[in-house]
């Protein structure tokens, strides 16, 4: 593929006796570890998640959150009984994002199936969530695929079902791409004085900014310490205490 990273050399030792790759994700090397782990229809639904660094070679320009070409990598790799199963988990996958970045994340997203030539190498079918950003370009987001058994069958997945007879798992996967996920809100919620959040995920929730009167001191600040006890328990508060003007 040509956005993996191939190693040929290592150390002192020179040139290796045979190339290594650093792994861009992580199917090849779970679902060896999968034909040993999964034996009987009792151990399906089979899923998992991992967490795990991961290498690209991007040959574009890089971009922080968007395109890099080492980071962080979330992932699920699952296994059913059958293809509806599988679809299931599909349709899981994308309530599971709308309700991420469009309830939490503040961000409009659609799922568009991809076409043949944009799809998952290997996959049946590739669901992928689109951004519209303020510039005009759109970014893609989460995306999650219906592998079927076209990875069950190289890598030998298979289970024993309710009648005795040998079956291969039908697979998805699914990767919630996180670090663009907060690239996307940083860049479609931003305004030209900052960083803006939403209101669920920012730090701080609530700002109580004291407009102090002389001889007045006293009330006004009882009042602050009224509204910050009756909001505390539920939300993130903060009692401005700085010396800046109001306003400024």
């Amino acid at each position: 593929a040509p956005e993996v990273f191939w190693v040929t050399e290592a150390g002192s030792s020179g040139k290796l006796s045979e190339r290594l790759a650093l792994r861009p994700t992580s199917e090849t090397a779970l679902y060896k570890m999968y034909a040993l782990w999964i034996k009987s229809y009792k151990d399906l639904p089979y899923k998992r998640y991992l967490s795990n660094q991961v290498w690209r070679y991007e040959g574009k320009m890089t971009r922080p959150f968007f395109r890099g070409r080492e980071f962080h990598w979330i992932e699920t790799h699952n296994v059913f009984a059958t293809m509806e199963g599988a679809m299931e988990q599909v349709k899981e996958d994308m309530e599971t994002t709308y309700q991420m970045l469009q309830d939490e994340c503040c961000i409009p997203i659609i799922f568009f199936q991809r076409p043949e030539w944009d799809k998952f190498a290997g996959a049946v079918h590739t669901y992928a969530a689109d951004a519209l950003m303020g510039s005009g370009k759109v970014l893609q987001l989460p995306s999650t695929h219906l592998l079927g058994q076209n990875f069950a069958k190289p890598f030998d997945v298979k289970f024993v079902d309710t009648n005795g007879e040998e079956e291969y798992g039908y697979q998805t996967c699914y990767g919630p791409a996180q670090s663009r996920n907060y690239g996307a809100m940083i860049a479609y919620l931003g305004d030209d004085k900052g960083l803006v959040l939403p209101f669920d995920l920012a730090p701080i929730q609530i700002i109580i900014i004291p407009i102090i009167f002389k001889g007045k001191e006293n009330i006004v600040q009882e009042k602050v310490n009224e509204i910050y006890n009756l909001f505390k328990d539920n939300y993130i508060v903060k009692i401005d205490e700085s010396d800046e003007s109001v306003g400024t």
